[in-house]
């Protein structure tokens, strides 16, 4: 992700708070990951991630929110990662296989979000 900088080198609010729900979203799904919905707990994710619970509260209003975000966050994050391998293929075989790789790769680098998504 390229960063916006105000005019004195600084990144600007925008940016900084894009950071920080995107530490939150990859603290989440590990936690999700391990310990399941119910017992996530929203404190631990926020300190998992280097912030501090109001932070995650500013982003996310409750544990249902933070965690559809998670889902709508790792389907995004596939489809700009899957999407351009099967949409260069002219061969529906060949774009099956580019599927499929995509796939096993996505999976093999982000086990969390995967686990999540199921």
């Amino acid at each position: 992700m390229e960063l916006v900088r105000s005019g004195r080198g600084r990144s600007t609010q925008a940016d900084r708070s894009a950071r920080s729900r995107n530490a939150l979203l990859e603290s989440a799904a590990r936690g999700l990951s391990r310990y399941g919905y119910g017992n996530l707990v929203l404190e631990q994710v926020a300190s998992d991630a280097g912030y501090t619970r109001g932070a995650l509260y500013h982003q996310f209003k409750d544990k249902q929110e933070l965690t559809l975000a998670v889902v709508e966050w790792t389907l995004k994050t596939w489809e700009q990662e899957v999407d351009p391998l099967v949409e260069k293929e002219s061969e529906p075989v060949a774009a099956l296989l580019a599927l499929a790789r995509g796939h096993a790769i996505f999976c093999r680098r982000d086990v969390a979000r995967v686990a999540v998504a199921l």
